[in-house]
């Protein structure tokens, strides 16, 4: 997966963020791991941030035909657990549902938050399976690349939505861009 993109800058009051050394820096990494399985998964997720004790970056969903969600986050091995195992709430013990998994139902199944709550339980189960189908199969990875900080992750992140949704119809479990926030 190598990414080409003009050679922009996004600025901050105390430094320019170089984009295309980002993209190089991500299109380098080989932080890649394999969705065959559930199970396998939530091993090697374990094993691989046992190793890594960077937390800021982004993290990509794909396939050898697409890139399917791009995502970031301050803490990112919360953020994959809760995105790609599932989290539950604290006060009420019910399953938290992330936004790929909300948006792999409105692209796969057109279904929006507001049903998805109103299903009964069992409805709601046979939903997360199919999620679960969809995103645990030989055919995905998940790459995952660490920045120095917060705002890298941010550009990169932004950058990386608007090439692919834009230039290539990709992204698709991604707000388009008129719901998302901008830089």
């Amino acid at each position: 997966m190598n990414i080409k993109v003009n050679p922009t800058q996004a600025c901050r009051s105390d430094y320019i963020i170089n984009k295309r050394k980002l993209i190089k820096k991500f299109n380098e990494s080989v932080n890649i791991i394999n969705l065959a399985k559930y199970e396998d998964f939530k091993k090697e997720k374990l094993d691989f941030f046992k190793n890594n004790i960077e937390e800021i970056g982004i993290y990509c969903l794909y396939n050898k035909n697409s890139v399917m969600y791009v995502g970031k986050s301050k803490r990112l091995k919360d953020r994959i657990k809760e995105q790609f195992i599932g989290s539950k709430d604290g006060e009420t013990g019910r399953l938290k549902f992330s936004r790929l998994f909300l948006g792999v139902l409105k692209e796969e199944k057109n279904i929006g938050e507001n049903i998805f709550n109103d299903l009964l339980e069992n409805e709601k189960k046979k939903k997360v399976e199919e999620y679960l189908h969809i995103i645990y199969n030989c055919d995905n990875y998940l790459k995952i690349h660490f920045t120095k900080d917060h705002v890298q992750a941010l550009v990169l992140e932004e950058t990386l939505i608007n090439y692919f949704q834009t230039d290539r119809g990709q992204c698709k479990y991604n707000a388009p861009p008129s719901k998302r926030e901008t830089l």
